[in-house]
């Protein structure tokens, strides 16, 4: 298994919703958008990057 990556967290509105957002790897790198489901978190993610 991986070991923890730290990640990057800030606040965006989304059409009026306060979103929050996961950052992990170097700012520059391609992004890819990663959305979890009802009953799960974002940290769940962290064994992926």
């Amino acid at each position: 298994m991986s070991t923890y990556t730290p990640c990057r967290c800030e606040r965006r509105p989304i059409n009026s919703l306060a979103c929050n957002l996961r950052h992990w790897g170097p700012a520059d790198a391609p992004l890819l958008l990663m959305l979890h489901g009802w009953m799960d978190s974002s940290p769940s993610f962290q064994f992926t990057v």
